[in-house]
């Protein structure tokens, strides 16, 4: 029992540490909330855009979480661990990053696709 503890208070300090306080992850939780205040502005424009922005980000969230989530934890265990459970911060900094790259295209494409269909429409 004292080793699972002294594992779970590792592993604890290790989330804190390379999650909780990475720039990139805070980007992510950045990037969705800005998706959401964008989705908030355009409901008094477009109420149906709106409507599509919010049904898309939470069907991507829910989807998307499960598959980003073992996608991060394959790529992270591809480095050697420090201890048992332990992985080096490049690790978690890689997983990130390619996270945050994944969205950082799709919002070009979102934002890319708006303005064409405005061009379209003018």
């Amino acid at each position: 029992m004292h080793g699972y503890l002294e594992q779970l208070r590792i592993q604890r300090w290790d989330d804190h540490r390379y999650y909780h306080h990475s720039r990139i992850n805070q980007s992510l939780h950045l990037v969705s909330a800005l998706s959401f205040l964008t989705a908030y502005v355009v409901v008094f424009f477009d109420p149906g855009m709106a409507a599509r922005v919010s049904t898309g980000i939470n069907a991507l969230v829910l989807v998307g979480s499960f598959l980003i989530q073992w996608l991060v934890g394959r790529i992270i265990a591809l480095w050697e661990p420090l201890s048992p459970g332990v992985y080096p911060p490049q690790a978690f900094q890689v997983s990130f990053g390619m996270v945050l790259a994944c969205i950082v295209v799709a919002w070009l494409w979102c934002v890319g696709s708006l303005i064409a269909s405005k061009e379209r429409s003018a």
